[in-house]
């Protein structure tokens, strides 16, 4: 009689004589091993679900608005997210003017191959920004779709 390389269980042949004990010694061989790669995916899992519990401390969110024409300090962009966001990035698909802002920073560029300066508001889950030169420059052409791209704080 030959045995399997990894768990020694008993490979027999046409003239090897079967014995009762060599199968129950194969069928304890086969249950520990079998109940120990359950444990031991089990503990992965524990382990995993643990680790991915203190991660994921923010969410993406994607969306858009149509932009109204006006521009200026009193004519500010105001846009509330479903959560606080953490980073926003606006996108304007014909001119390619980009805002990319971090929570609390109180000015940024639209960026083009010139930058032009934003002033931003954070409050909460809202942000509203205003640019004095032109309603493009402020991301707000008149019927136009922006598309917004955030990372909002899942933990709020």
């Amino acid at each position: 009689m030959t045995y399997t390389q990894n768990y020694q269980l008993p490979q027999w042949v046409k003239s090897d004589r079967i014995m009762m004990d060599d199968f129950n010694d194969a069928n304890t061989k086969i249950d520990a091993a079998l109940k120990s790669h359950d444990d031991s995916l089990a503990g992965l899992e524990t382990a995993l679900t643990g680790g991915l519990a203190a991660k994921g401390n923010c969410q993406i969110y994607t969306g858009s608005y149509v932009g109204n024409g006006k521009y200026g300090a009193n004519n500010r962009n105001t846009f509330t997210f479903p959560g606080k966001p953490l980073v926003v990035l606006i996108a304007d698909p014909v001119d390619g003017y980009v805002l990319w802002a971090a929570q609390g920073v109180q000015q940024t560029y639209a960026y083009t191959s010139q930058g032009s300066i934003l002033n931003l508001t954070w409050s909460g889950n809202t942000v509203q920004w205003f640019n004095y030169n032109t309603n493009i420059e402020q991301l707000n052409h008149p019927g136009r779709t922006y598309t917004i791209l955030a990372l909002l704080n899942s933990e709020d």
